[in-house]
């Protein structure tokens, strides 16, 4: 094995949460939709932890647009599916991106909880999770043997630990920030991270994303956007 001492390594780390589904909205050929401020020189585009999460902002956007005379920019968007592993490489390095006039800018990716999971997040640390971007993952210690299960959902953390531990009391769960953990890993200070680590995704975000696949997916292009 490549790990030692129970270090999870980055290369495991991406392999294992290649089972967690996010959700994207991109236009009919592909392209993400994504934010440009005036005084940055860069764009900004979101990948969903809930399909629900995606919907909202698209159907927002829409309105918006439709109320300010530009509803034809969002009349294709449709909400398309990439594994998290992706989605991770996508929030940790800059991505240089073709707009639909073919102007260049780097892109990074924003990861987004949904507001429930953000909620429960920010109820057991205020401060690591009150900034965009921040998604939590929940776990209790030893809940499997010898893996860590990281949860993106606090209730079905709870649910398993009943099912598998009838009549006890859960120990108090503890939460972590994805992105933390993946860039800690990278500069090697894992003292304080979890051993062993797996992911569990929401089941409904895979149940959707089976769906989506299931009704045939508009590929997510890497390299295009709408801004």
């Amino acid at each position: 094995s490549t790990e030692t001492n129970g270090i999870t390594t980055v290369p495991e780390l991406l392999s294992r949460i290649r089972v967690v589904p996010t959700f994207c909205i991109v236009d009919a050929n592909g392209a993400a939709y994504m934010l440009v401020k005036q005084d940055e020189r860069m764009a900004k585009g979101y990948a969903f932890t809930t399909f629900s999460g995606a919907k909202i902002v698209l159907e927002d956007a829409q309105k918006t647009a439709t109320e300010k005379g530009y509803g034809e920019v969002w009349e294709n968007a449709t909400i398309t599916t990439i594994p998290a592993d992706a989605a991770i490489r996508l929030s940790l390095t800059k991505k240089e991106r073709f707009s639909q006039k073919d102007q260049s800018l780097d892109s990074i990716l924003s990861i987004i909880p949904s507001a429930e999971d953000r909620a429960d997040g920010l109820l057991m640390d205020k401060n690591k999770f009150k900034d965009q971007g921040k998604v939590p993952l929940f776990y209790i210690d030893q809940l499997d043997d010898d893996r860590t299960l990281l949860y993106f959902n606090k209730s079905e953390l709870l649910v398993d630990w009943n099912r598998n531990h009838a009549g006890k009391l859960p120990p108090s769960p503890k939460v972590i920030d994805l992105l933390e953990l993946f860039q800690s890993t990278i500069r090697g200070r894992t003292e304080n991270l979890p051993k062993n680590i797996y992911f569990v995704p929401r089941q409904e975000s895979l149940e959707k994303a089976k769906e989506l696949k299931s009704q045939g997916l508009t590929p997510y292009k890497i390299d295009r956007m709408i801004v």
